[in-house]
């Protein structure tokens, strides 16, 4: 079963400053989208630590509009992050109003939203996709994913990438955005 590992990094220019450099180097714009990730824990903040598991109701704006619940287990290997399952699983698909009944209904709460005011996917010609993003109370993230078995193998591609587009690997996280976010607004203070 593949994994997916992934780095986030933080470019030192604007959005459209860092998407017009990624296209000089023929990068192509795939997808555009924008969305929140309305975050839930349960009553023990140990079990729900950001860092192990996420929780979320991802609320599409584009290209679509529905919601889904989402689940992520994940652990660090050879400094990235990796999930335990195939990536994100995917509990229930259906309107916003639904989704919040559901988690509610099985005793979470919405701690907080990470809102993702717009993001692309990039393909570069080297044969990889990056994900660029502009996220409220964050700045713009970049994000280099792959699902493969190997955690040496994904260090590699994610080395091999960082390269074409000019990131320093000094300069990455395996963290979890919804961990980003919950840092730059303070949420981890309070266990």
């Amino acid at each position: 079963m593949a994994k997916e590992f992934e780095v986030r990094f933080f470019p030192d220019r604007s959005f459209d400053e860092y998407l017009s450099f990624l296209i000089s180097k023929g990068g192509k714009v795939i997808k555009d989208y924008s969305f929140t990730d309305h975050i839930f824990r349960g009553d023990d903040r140990d079990f729900w630590d950001l860092r192990r598991r996420i929780l979320r109701i991802r609320e599409w704006k584009r290209p679509v509009t529905y919601s889904e619940v989402l689940f992520t287990a994940m652990t660090s290997e050879l400094g990235v992050k990796a999930t335990i399952f195939e990536g994100k699983v995917k509990l229930f698909q259906g309107d916003f109003t639904t989704c919040i009944k559901l988690l509610e209904e099985m005793g979470f709460k919405e701690w907080f939203s990470v809102v993702k005011r717009r993001g692309h996917l990039v393909e570069m010609p080297e044969k990889f996709v990056l994900a660029l993003e502009e996220i409220d109370g964050v700045g713009v993230v970049g994000e280099l994913e792959f699902h493969v078995d190997d955690p040496g193998e994904a260090r590699n591609l994610i080395s091999k990438a960082l390269k074409v587009i000019e990131i320093d690997e000094g300069m990455t996280t395996h963290k979890s955005m919804p961990l980003i976010a919950a840092e730059h607004l303070g949420l981890l203070s309070d266990g």
